[in-house]
Parts: structure tokens; sequence; C-alpha cells
């Protein structure tokens, strides 16, 4: 069964992509890109609802997962010149991947273990039963996920001769914290 789920699980990473693979790029290599990752992402989604079925939909997701995530460790050794603060930035980039693969999980159990998880919750009741709705925590999961992987781009691509000017005040924990201290660790080492 289709759902906005799957078609919005593109339009997140899709734009990531676009994101990334066209930083620093000419107009026209912007524009070649953008019509491959169109030509791709609008066929495979007719083909999805279509034909109701998923695993074109699952591995074309995969693939733009880990063309997203090639391109933000290239662009971390590239833009972060400290060794400390490349760590830490792929540290936060491996925990938004993680909650994202996590939910990806919950999903899966929820897809395929459906009954048995409403008898579960039959059984428990409210208000413990929430626990087990696997397709809400999938939600919950893919979102921070998703969200992390949006910041740690945003701030890569604006990275301009060291200077974020405060670009993390856009963002909420843990992104936040994580690039307000990089500014304290870059005073901290030139101080000593």
């Amino acid at each position: 069964m289709i759902t906005g789920d799957d078609l919005s699980m593109f339009l997140a990473v899709g734009a990531l992509l676009h994101q990334l693979q066209t930083f620093n790029k000419s107009p026209a290599a912007r524009r070649t890109i953008t019509l491959i990752i169109l030509g791709t992402l609008i066929p495979v989604s007719v083909y999805h609802c279509w034909a109701d079925e998923i695993y074109v939909h699952q591995i074309t997701f995969a693939s733009m997962v880990l063309l997203c995530g090639r391109k933000i460790r290239q662009l971390v050794r590239e833009q972060i010149p400290s060794a400390e603060q490349r760590n830490r930035l792929l540290n936060l980039a491996n925990a938004g991947l993680g909650t994202g693969v996590f939910g990806y999980l919950l999903w899966n159990i929820d897809e395929h273990f459906c009954g048995h998880l409403t008898a579960v919750k039959h059984a428990i009741g409210m208000p413990w039963s929430f626990l087990f709705e696997l397709h809400g925590w999938w939600h919950i999961c893919t979102g921070i996920g998703a969200y992390v992987g949006m910041a740690v781009v945003e701030y890569l691509v604006t990275i301009e001769e060291g200077k974020t000017d405060k670009i993390e005040e856009g963002f909420v924990w843990p992104v936040k914290a994580i690039l307000r201290d990089f500014e304290g660790v870059t005073s901290a080492k030139k101080t000593k």
C-alpha cells in the first residue's frame, strides 16, 4: 500500500542530494544534475504508485542516501581544517544516519509484523501500547535523521573562509551545540 511516507522520503533525500551535488558547480552543471535527479525520481515515483511495488523505491532511496553520505564525507574532509572538528561533524552526521536507519528498521518491523504488534498493543493497553507504534517511531527517527543531515549539509555548504557567521543559531540541539562549540575549539587553539 502506497502512502505519502514513501514519496516524502524522496523529497527529503532528493533535496539534500541536489544541494550536495550542485554545491560549487557551474549553472550548466547544476541544470544537468537537476535533470538527472528529477529524471530518476519522477519515473521511479510514478512506477512506485502505479505498480504498488516497493523494491525499486527502496533501492533508489538507499542509493541516494549512500550518495549523500559519500558527498558529506568528502565535503567534511575538504571544508573542515581541524581533525577534531572533522571527527565531531562526522560523528554528528553518523548519529543522524544511525537514527534514520533505526527508524527504517522499525518501519520494516511494523510492515512485516503489523498483526502481531497490534495484538501486543491490545494486550498491553494504553498508555504503554504507544511504545509499539513502530510506524510512529519511524516518523520520529527519520525526521531526526533528516534534520541532522540537512543541518550538516547546510553548515558545509555555507562555510566561507572559516567563518560561519553564527550559522548555528538557526539550528536546535544537538546541531546547535556542536556547531557553536566549533568556534570555541578554534578560538581555544589559537590562544594556546
